[in-house]
Parts: C-alpha cells; sequence; structure tokens
C-alpha cells in the first residue's frame, strides 16, 4: 500500500467547479469520489474565469501556442 511505503504521501485531488455560470453538480459528485477514497478534493470555481486573461500574467509560458483557453485558469 502506498500509504505504508511513503508515510508523507498525501493524495488529494482537484476539479473546476461552476457554481453560478451554469447548472453543474460537479462539486456534489466529486465530494462523494472524495469521502469514498478518504481524500481531500479541492474545488476550483471557474464561473467568473476569462479565457486567455492569464497569458501575460502566467509564471511559466508554454513553449507554443495553447488550445485551450482555459489552461491558464487550471494552471493558477
Amino acid at each position: 500500500m502506498l500509504a505504508t511505503r511513503y508515510p508523507a504521501f498525501e493524495m488529494g485531488a482537484f476539479t473546476g467547479v461552476f457554481d453560478h455560470l451554469i447548472p453543474d453538480d460537479e462539486r456534489h459528485f466529486a465530494a462523494l469520489v472524495g469521502q469514498h477514497l478518504n481524500i481531500p478534493v479541492h474545488f476550483r470555481p471557474a464561473d467568473d474565469a476569462k479565457l486567455y486573461d492569464w497569458l501575460d500574467q502566467s509564471v511559466w509560458q508554454p513553449p507554443e501556442p495553447i488550445d485551450s483557453p482555459t489552461w491558464g485558469w487550471r494552471r493558477t
């Protein structure tokens, strides 16, 4: 078991959620999975994310153009 071999290891999950922009059950279902697996789930609200607004502010710039407008929202 991972926890036995590496006692300092911590498992967690991250997921994007929409609380008011669109109907979204992600927070509910991700929390259920986290409870079942006994791991913390960190929620990243995406309601106010602006597409490509992050590009000039990112600490790490991608080596080539990115085709995902939400890439920066996931990185920050």
